[in-house]
């Protein structure tokens, strides 16, 4: 697909949803057209020589868009600049922020499901954050290293506490204490 053929499949889409919420909007396309100038507009300058060298895969395309509609900060800062956009085309609208959410939506919908599963793979259990704190609590050169360090911070932030090891290390047991033998 080209560029022409993208850009003119998203306006199609964009005037869709606004005709859908707001009756017929004359203009539509030359305002969306306005807007995807000025987004293309903000990208970096690529020669053509370049990117008749480089296209990138649809696959590439579409984990790239999914990354960048993944984004919560992307979506907010994109959300806001679309409605500031469509205030200054049409008038306040109310309901934009809704609008544009749901067609960010649909744009998420699109990607592939895999990518929350592996996030979720990467997210320990409690039993193996349970297993890591034991294994750690139960090695006595981290012990030592952990209350010298702890002890070095307190002194640094607070004041000179006295028996500060002892009160660490007394620490430290009670956390080995809910380990399982």
């Amino acid at each position: 697909a080209s560029d022409e053929i993208i850009e003119t499949e998203a306006t199609e889409e964009v005037c869709k949803l606004i005709k859908e919420h707001f009756g017929n909007v004359l203009g539509c396309e030359a305002m969306v057209k306005e807007l995807w100038d000025k987004i293309k507009a903000m990208c970096p300058k690529v020669q053509t020589k370049a990117l008749t060298v480089a296209v990138p895969t649809p696959e590439e395309i579409e984990k790239l868009v999914c990354k960048v509609a993944s984004s919560e900060m992307i979506e907010k800062e994109a959300t806001e600049e679309v409605c500031k956009l469509i205030k200054e085309h049409f008038a306040n609208t109310p309901l934009c922020e809704a609008m544009v959410k749901t067609l960010w939506d649909k744009i998420k919908a699109r990607c592939p499901k895999v990518q929350k599963k592996a996030l979720m793979v990467m997210v320990p259990t409690p039993d193996e954050i349970e297993k890591l704190v034991c294994e750690y609590a139960s090695d006595e050169i981290i012990e030592t290293e952990a209350t010298e360090e702890v002890c070095k911070l307190i002194k640094e932030h607070f004041v000179d506490v006295p028996d500060c090891e002892a009160m660490v290390k007394e620490l430290w047991d009670k956390i080995k204490a809910m380990c399982p033998k």
